[in-house]
Formats: C-alpha cells, structure tokens, sequence
C-alpha cells in the first residue's frame, strides 16, 4: 500500500514539474497594481515625528524618467523625483544640500505600468511636508551629490499641500486624517511644537530604518 502511495506521489510530483516546465514565461510587460506594506505604519503624528530622522517642507522640481529593473519579466519599476527644499522642520541635510531625490516605486518603464497601492507619484510643482528616512539605495542612475530619501510608511509621510491646506493619503492612519484640511502653516507649527515638546512615552520604538529599498 505504502509503495503505491509513494508511486503515485512521484507521479504527481512528475507531473507538476513537467507543467511548470511548459508554462509560458510572464508577459514582457502590462498595467500591474503592487501592494507594498510599510517596515513601520505610524499611527499618530507623535509617532510619524518620532519615527523619522528627516522632516522638510519642500516642492517637487522634477520627475525623473522611470527606471525598470534588470529582469525585464518583473514588474520592478522605481521613479526618482527632485525635491526642492524650503524648510527642514526635523533633522539635517547632508552637505548642505537644498535639493533631495526622493525615491517612490512605481512608474511605466520597460513595458510595464506600475501602481502602489496606498500611494501615488509626485507630479512637477506639487508641495508637500515629507516625512523621510534615508534610503540606501545606491546605483549609477543617482544624481552625484543628492541625498537620497524615501517617504517613511511609503504613504503614511507624505503630506499633499493644496490651496494652502494639507492633506495625508487615503491609506494613513484615521488618527493622521484628523489634520486633513489643517492650513499647512498651522501644521508645520504643530510638528515644530511636538518636536520641541515631545511627548514623555517612556520605552517608545524608534524605527529610523527606512522600507526595504526596492531594487530595480
């Protein structure tokens, strides 16, 4: 009984081998939506201040061109953007530098089009307040002498400003949402306030680590 379980175990085994060998490799391309968990998801402004080496106050400049990945079956795409900077709120710019390339994945590159899900890229002239962490990321398309930042909680730190008032992203936290439509200098003053008056959360986490860099 044992001998015919088993042969019959090879055989399936066989079988889903054979098919995996003739399966078709993945389309050279298309319209993909990607679903991205942050390494941390701050919960409450404390938390997002808290949790981010580099807060700043800037205008997008540029949008680079997308960058597709080494496998051109993998819908790895990335878009690098300039990021002017008008204040820095929490932290220091390295070398002095008024500019930043801020990273984001997604993009339409190598065939493929790809969305975050939860996020949205940068458009040229945009303003937002950024909450950022360092991104390791290194290769030959960097810019020479640009630091270069991704948003902390992919989504989570990245406040649009419209009109003069501000706005987090769909997917942030219900507490987050409560400064939706907060006129941004209000906003900015409330961050400069938490920082110079942080709460006393004895044993709180620090994750200044940003999310797993996603390579091309």
């Amino acid at each position: 009984m044992f001998a015919r379980v088993l042969v019959a175990v090879l055989l399936c085994t066989g079988l889903v081998c054979a098919q995996s060998a003739r399966r078709p490799p993945y389309p050279p391309g298309g319209k993909v939506v990607v679903n991205d968990e942050p390494f941390a998801l701050p919960s409450s402004l404390d938390d997002l201040i808290r949790m981010s080496p580099l807060i700043v106050d800037g205008t997008v400049t540029s949008v680079l061109p997308a960058i597709h990945g080494p496998n051109p079956n993998a819908p790895s795409v990335r878009t690098d953007s300039l990021v002017a900077i008008d204040a820095v709120l929490k932290g220091t710019m390295p070398n002095k530098s008024a500019t930043i390339l801020l990273e984001q994945g997604g993009g339409k590159a190598g065939g493929w089009d790809v969305t975050v899900n939860g996020d949205t890229l940068v458009v040229q002239g945009e303003r937002y307040v950024l909450f950022l962490a360092a991104d390791e990321l290194s290769d030959s398309t960097k810019p020479p002498g640009l630091p270069r930042y991704a948003v902390l909680g992919i989504w989570a730190g990245k406040v649009k400003v419209t009109n003069g008032k501000i706005a987090f992203l769909p997917r942030a936290h219900p507490q987050l949402h409560a400064y939706d439509n907060t006129d941004v200098d209000e906003f900015i003053q409330t961050i400069r306030d938490k920082i110079a008056n942080p709460p006393q959360t004895k044993g709180a986490p620090i994750h200044p680590t940003p999310p797993a860099a996603r390579q091309p």
